[in-house]
């Protein structure tokens, strides 16, 4: 019986990947969020959909909040946990640079949602994840991280961006060292695409249309299939490595 653990469950992609695992009779999945009384949730509890919903509260930014949340699914998971989905993020500030008018204090928020929780998370969760049989930990990237991509993607989200390059060391670095220590966990770094359905998503069309009009988006049915597919098909072989929803390599 496989079994999920999504931060950021209430809206966006973590909502969209608690949805689409509740289809199936077979999955238990925990939607943590700030307030997992969030009417998102509610609304899709009351879908009756055959999967196994637990809802658990956790804001990822108050690191005194995770002993809670991993009690409560360790009741509820008695045989560990196969799959733990770092969905949670933010861009407080889209079209703020830092050449420019990027808020210092946002970005500070930025780099502690962005980078340091999925550290807390991934620490907090991953005795629990040892004890699993998929032993698998899929965070959310974005190519707007890529410093090859970087240099023509200007004016945009600076400080999202310079939070999710620093999150691409952070799991190389922590992979490494799971490696090193013998451990089965495999971390994978996975790129959504650009989603125009999700409220982050919608914030970049004025400036896809303007200034990159041939950038490709994707459907939030497409985006969520081919991350899932990814995440249950990877192997050890794409530990720590860069990548998108279709299981394609984005440069560093």
């Amino acid at each position: 019986m496989p079994s999920y653990f999504i931060t950021g469950a209430s809206r966006g992609l973590g909502l969209a990947f608690t949805e689409k695992l509740l289809a199936d009779e077979r999955n238990t999945v925990i939607a943590s969020a700030r307030n997992p009384s969030a009417e998102t949730l509610k609304t899709l509890a009351g879908k009756g959909l055959p999967g196994k919903l637990i809802t658990v509260k956790l804001d990822v930014t108050d690191f005194d909040a995770f002993p809670v949340a991993v009690k409560e699914a360790e009741a509820a998971l008695p045989e560990g946990l196969d799959y733990l989905i770092i969905n949670a993020a933010a861009d407080r500030q889209p079209f703020a640079a830092f050449a420019t008018n990027a808020d210092l204090k946002l970005f500070e928020e930025e780099l502690r949602l962005n980078t340091i929780s999925p550290v807390a998370t991934l620490r907090a969760f991953l005795p629990l994840l040892e004890n699993g049989k998929a032993k698998k930990a899929m965070f959310l990237g974005t190519e707007l991280a890529s410093l090859d991509l970087a240099i023509h993607i200007p004016l945009l989200s600076d400080g999202y961006a310079a939070s999710k390059a620093a999150l691409n060391m952070v799991i190389r670095k922590y992979g490494a060292a799971l490696k090193a220590m013998g451990s089965e966990v495999t971390l994978l770094n996975v790129y959504p695409g650009w989603v125009p359905e999700t409220e982050l998503g919608d914030v970049f069309r004025d400036y896809f249309a303007k200034h990159i009009p041939e950038y490709p988006s994707t459907s939030l049915a497409d985006s969520i299939e081919g991350m899932l597919n990814v995440l249950h098909n990877s192997t050890a072989e794409d530990h720590t490595k860069f990548l998108n929803y279709l299981h394609q390599t984005i440069a560093w």
